[in-house]
């Protein structure tokens, strides 16, 4: 059986972003989230959108809340501390960001 993309990321795109940072700690009991993220993101196919796009992990061992820090093109950032996040929440509130920043982008995605 094939793997079908969430609703949610078959619309996202890396273009426009320059960054992202997700760190987190792997010891601490709300992590999935942030990981799972991570995973999206860092999917062969998503990162086709922009080979640019910068994407750093950071694994610590501190018990520190997990973040996701993007940059975009324009110079603004978009932090997301997911302690309390679930996946769903993380992805929609960046496919909004994306929508409202790269339109043509979105719609490009898709399709």
């Amino acid at each position: 059986m094939a793997y079908v993309r969430p609703p949610i990321v078959r619309g996202l795109t890396l273009k426009g972003v320059q960054s992202i940072k997700v760190q987190f700690c792997p010891f601490q009991e709300r992590v999935r989230a942030t990981r799972q993220f991570l995973c999206y993101i860092g999917n062969e196919n998503m990162r086709r959108t922009n080979p640019k796009c910068r994407l750093e992990t950071k694994v610590l061992n501190d018990n520190s809340e997990p973040t996701v820090d993007m940059t975009f093109d324009d110079g603004s950032r978009l932090l997301f501390k997911c302690r309390n996040l679930t996946r769903t929440e993380i992805l929609k509130r960046f496919a909004a960001e994306i929508k409202e920043k790269y339109p043509d982008a979105y719609e490009e995605a898709c399709l």
